[in-house]
């Protein structure tokens, strides 16, 4: 899946509900647990290089690593709160479609509504023989379909 793809809802039913936590275990290394035991682990394949130079003792050599050994369980941490989110995010990106795709609908009824009154209008305004009532008649019968009124 590419970033720029629209997401597949139907390709996530299915999924691990939430909540999801990070447990606080100690030696846990990035994992995400949920109810049912561990949903995944987040741990960074990549390795800190812990070779010591030349002349190099132990504790020099965690010094020096130090930094960057925190950048990967800081960048654990991270993916495992994302993670941990996702049903959320999920829930939220479902309910934002649905809203938006309720508002497409009702932009299209009164882009319809709108295309319908202009057309009663046109055709009345071009009659200046006709009678203020016929302008009315024309605009009820143009808003019938949206108001349930036979007409």
């Amino acid at each position: 899946m590419n970033t720029t793809d629209p997401v597949d809802l139907e390709a996530l039913r299915g999924h691990t509900p939430g909540p999801w936590f990070i447990p606080s275990v100690m030696g846990s290394s990035g994992g995400v647990a949920h109810a049912n035991g561990y949903v995944c682990f987040t741990a960074i394949p990549r390795k800190v290089d812990e070779a010591r130079q030349l002349g190099e003792s132990w504790l020099d050599m965690r010094d020096r690593t130090k930094q960057e050994r925190e950048a990967i369980a800081a960048e654990e941490s991270i993916n495992a709160r994302l993670i941990a989110i996702t049903p959320m995010l999920l829930a939220e990106y479902e309910r934002l479609t649905a809203e938006l795709t309720a508002r497409r609908a009702r932009d299209a009824d009164v882009e319809a509504l709108v295309a319908a009154l202009r057309e009663a209008m046109e055709w009345n305004w071009l009659d200046e023989d006709a009678p203020p009532s016929t302008v009315a008649d024309q605009c009820e019968k143009a808003l019938a379909p949206f108001t349930g009124d036979k007409t």
